[in-house]
């Protein structure tokens, strides 16, 4: 049952070395999107249409890579074939250290998610945009179509800037960006808890970093969809020990493998 995770230990530099099919794109400005380049982004997400506005890369026989051609600084997207509905982002990958790494190798979990999202930019020009990025748009209009389980954001923080004993002890913090957590942040806390140390749950036992005011959870509880969201925060001594595969298949057990659909049924 182990001889996939085998493969990934002979194969980890390679495929994180090959998973920057973004890196060739010299970041000039953020640009900014249409509705239209939305739709046709979910379109290749799905279907993998192999339009000429996306630049591709096959990086194994289920992986592949794509990033808009016209709209580099928003990141790159990846795709799995028979894999989880779900879209995991790292958001910040440019300014939270190793979240990128993370979420790229997490999708060589044969429980990954389908869809995966790599930020391009830092978080101050993200966060000062008048758009969010374009793939919490996509998510955002996958999740209101049924056609996207849950989107799962992955983030850095620095323990040393937190303010509470248990915010300066925590590696990994959980929320769904309400203090009543969802179902989803409960099995997945749950699980995490049982696995990892200083562990906690925004809302229960630790009341910062709860992502209240996450551009993507407000659209979501705008229109009532806010149950598919998860929020994972991370300190660096957690982001550097998820490098190493067995951390990293712990990790990925509690949150991409098992069906999460039937927590939302």
């Amino acid at each position: 049952m182990f001889v996939w995770w085998w493969i990934s230990l002979q194969s980890k530099d390679s495929f994180l070395h090959s998973m920057d099919c973004g890196k060739s794109l010299k970041l000039k400005s953020y640009e900014l999107y249409n509705e239209t380049q939305v739709t046709e982004t979910i379109a290749e997400l799905q279907d993998n249409t192999g339009s000429s506005n996306y630049h591709h890369q096959s990086l194994s026989n289920e992986i592949d890579c794509f990033i808009p051609r016209n709209l580099p600084s928003q990141g790159y997207f990846l795709t799995k074939s028979n894999a989880h509905n779900y879209l995991v982002q790292a958001t910040h990958a440019h300014d939270d250290l190793y979240t990128g790494e993370i979420v790229k190798l997490l999708m060589q979990n044969p429980s990954a998610a389908k869809y995966a999202s790599i930020s391009s930019v830092q978080r101050h020009v993200l966060d000062s945009s008048v758009q969010e990025s374009l793939s919490n748009s996509v998510a955002a209009n996958l999740i209101s179509q049924g056609e996207l389980a849950a989107v799962i954001q992955i983030h850095g923080f620095s323990q040393e800037k937190r303010k509470s004993r248990a915010a300066k002890a925590a590696n990994i913090i959980i929320s769904s960006g309400d203090k009543d957590s969802n179902l989803l942040a409960n099995s997945i806390y749950q699980c995490l808890d049982n696995n990892f140390e200083q562990v906690y749950l925004f809302g229960k036992n630790i009341y910062e970093l709860g992502a209240t005011e996450n551009r993507l959870v407000l659209r979501l509880q705008e229109k009532g969809f806010d149950q598919h969201f998860i929020h994972i925060e991370l300190s660096l001594t957690q982001r550097k020990s998820l490098l190493n595969n067995t951390e990293l298949l712990k990790f990925g057990r509690c949150f991409l493998q098992g069906d999460l659909n039937a927590l939302l049924s």
